[in-house]
């Protein structure tokens, strides 16, 4: 049986930045911006200050649940220049532990509260040189092995095996921005210790995933990885590279090393847009609309809920979860393209898809809008679309699965929905002997089903959701290969 939790009412305060770490404990104080949420601490999470490297005072924080069930462990690794007990507060690992049964601990970085982790050689003197606000890259040792957080990290490892009789094949890590760094250098180091790993909030340089010629930098092996991108988010440690192309080569890189399908399967909850992709070992992109750097404060669910909750060491593929599944309607069309996303597979469409403008009164002057056009056959199989009878100058009459019946004409803005006279946005248009419709607003007002939109590329689903960029170049990439 599950635990109960709750949250505790805390004090409204402004930016961290204000307040002292033993304030914000004691007076209770929460904050809440764009990229960052935080929570009141439970009384159950404990500092812990112990040698477990040599002689140098490590500093960890555990949550132990009122009860354990699962021997599952936890590490969540804080962003730069914060610490133990912010990661905890940042997030909702606590919560979920509770619940679960799991334990959860919250090292701090060895050094300036600052992450030990990989970074492009040649920038080296760029990346490390000190600066007054203390954001700046510890060198990193030419042999992983002498790195003192690798160190903590592997000796807490065993500690709370020892301590609390975790089962080795239910280890985990995660980790927020610069706490996403070291998770990932982690995994694909020591990826053979954990049963998964997660991230948010940090891109890494390319020159760090691949060698010269192009093939992933790897010792870990295989392992089951999400990796989540707030929308808004433009931070590249020591990288030049576009947000796009960046967050292209990180999710290619697992997607190479994990033996993964080309297509995934795809949910687009609200904000929250995950691509799901079974491999040998699985992999999971999300990405939440509208958030700047940091991580959302119930990630910490998500990933648990779906994602380990569901592996074990050496398996690599979830055994329950929504992810796997994608949304029950899953559809996509971009422009330029001859084929669509459907419920994980990509398909080839009678024609190609195109944008048709449209202009302000006679055709001249401001844009007023523009519009995704599809052939009204693309969506026939998927909605149960019975085509009744078509000329060849250009009508159409079509049967909906619900029985209406819907006339169509080439170059008409109107069509009968039942004998009934109703108004289009823009023109049905003849091309290629099919008629094409506006997708958007025929799925919306003709099929009653939810449309989202980002840079033209059209996501068809049964619930609210809103796409974001680089969910919607991920479905054109797809799509115009």
């Amino acid at each position: 049986m599950k635990n109960k939790i709750r949250l505790e009412a805390g004090i409204a305060g402004n930016s961290l930045e204000k307040y002292t770490f033993e304030k914000v404990k004691s007076e209770k104080i929460v904050t809440n911006d764009n990229g960052i949420n935080t929570i009141v601490c439970s009384e159950r999470l404990k500092e812990i200050r112990k040698c477990i490297i040599d002689n140098k005072e490590s500093c960890w924080y555990e949550y132990v649940p009122s009860k354990t069930e699962s021997r599952a462990l936890v590490i969540s690794l804080h962003g730069g220049l914060s610490c133990g007990w912010e990661q905890a507060m940042f997030s909702s690992w606590t919560k979920v532990a509770e619940r679960e049964g799991f334990i959860v601990i919250f090292p701090t970085a060895e050094t300036r509260r600052f992450w030990t982790v990989d970074y492009d050689k040649e920038m080296e003197g760029i990346l490390t040189a000190e600066t007054e606000s203390g954001v700046y890259m510890n060198k990193m040792p030419e042999d992983i092995k002498e790195n003192r957080d690798v160190r903590l990290i592997l000796s807490l490892i065993e500690e709370m095996v020892v301590k609390y009789h975790i089962d080795r094949q239910k280890i985990f890590i995660h980790g927020m921005s610069m706490g996403d760094l070291m998770a990932s250098m982690m995994g694909r180091y020591y990826g053979h210790l954990f049963a998964g790993i997660a991230g948010t909030g940090a891109l890494i340089n390319h020159k760090v995933l691949y060698d010269p010629k192009g093939n992933p930098i790897n010792a870990g092996g295989r392992i089951a990885v999400v990796q989540t991108h707030m929308e808004l988010d433009d931070e590249i440690p020591g990288g030049k590279e576009s947000i796009t192309s960046a967050v292209e080569n990180n999710r290619n890189y697992w997607l190479r090393v994990n033996g993964c399908r080309p297509v995934p399967h795809i949910t687009i909850e609200g904000d929250n847009n995950i691509a799901y992709y079974e491999g040998e070992a699985d992999y999971v992109f999300r990405e939440v609309k509208d958030r700047d750097h940091g991580e959302t404060i119930d990630e910490a669910e998500i990933i648990w809920s779906n994602f380990f909750s569901g592996l074990t060491q050496g398996a690599g593929h979830l055994t329950k979860g929504k992810f796997v599944k994608g949304d029950r309607l899953s559809v996509a069309f971009c422009p330029d393209s001859g084929s669509r996303f459907a419920m994980g597979k990509i398909t080839a469409l009678q024609g190609k898809t195109f944008v048709l403008k449209k202009y302000n009164l006679r055709g001249r002057g401001e844009f007023r809008g523009e519009y995704l056009m599809v052939p009204i056959t693309s969506l026939a199989d998927i909605f149960h679309i019975s085509i009744l009878w078509q000329s060849n100058g250009g009508e159409l009459v079509i049967k909906l699965e619900d029985g209406r019946r819907v006339q169509l004409a080439a170059e008409n803005a109107v069509c009968l929905i039942d004998d009934v006279v109703t108004a289009m946005p823009v023109q049905t248009v003849m091309k290629d002997d099919r008629i094409y419709i506006p997708v958007e607003w025929f799925c919306n007002e003709v099929l009653k089903v939810y449309t989202s939109s980002c840079d033209n590329t059209i996501y068809i689903t049964d619930h609210f959701c809103r796409v974001s960029k680089n969910m919607a170049y991920l479905m054109r990439q797809l799509l115009t290969k």
